[in-house]
């Protein structure tokens, strides 16, 4: 049975399969831009890790400022270390499959968020490429980006703008 997430107050749970991952501590790193992500996946006492490496930007969308935060689950060993969490998991399924639903949990931890003055958006995303690699064949339909990016699982958060901006 496939990994379904729902959002819960600054986590996502998967309730089949007792699942939790909490929004991860994100730091940035030396290169400009660039975040590190680092979550925990629990089940029952268990403890599960995985990090990656993502990017951080700010735009404008239709005259609005949005914050686009990216996760890159594109890169062989974050690619290696999800597929040995579905195995230390023992979740059936196929690999996409997987992979598709353990990207909607690490981005839904985020969207209770009521703290930014900002829309923010959250992407998983992946590269064809690397996927095709690991033996995953790419289903039709989902979005690819210019760059070739795939873009495995997404969350908006409507800003909240903080009281002292609120008229």
């Amino acid at each position: 049975m496939p990994l379904h997430f729902e959002a819960a107050n600054g986590s996502a749970i998967d309730h089949q399969h007792g699942l939790e991952v909490f929004q991860p501590r994100m730091e940035p790193t030396e290169n400009q831009g660039e975040v590190e992500y680092q979550y925990w996946i629990f089940r029952g006492e268990s403890q599960y890790s995985l990090g990656c490496f993502g990017t951080f930007n700010s735009i404008k969308n239709e005259g609005r400022n949005v914050d686009v935060f990216t996760l890159n689950l594109g890169q062989n060993w974050v690619i290696e270390s999800i597929f040995k969490t579905k195995d230390r998991l023992n979740i059936l399924g196929d690999k996409f499959s997987f992979l598709v639903g353990l990207s909607e949990g690490l981005v839904r931890v985020f969207q209770s968020r009521r703290d930014n003055d900002n829309e923010v958006r959250y992407l998983a995303l992946s590269q064809e490429a690397v996927l095709h690699d690991h033996g995953i064949a790419i289903p039709d339909g989902l979005l690819r980006l210019p760059n070739g990016d795939i873009v495995l699982a997404e969350v908006t958060v409507p800003a909240h703008p903080s009281a002292s901006t609120v008229s």
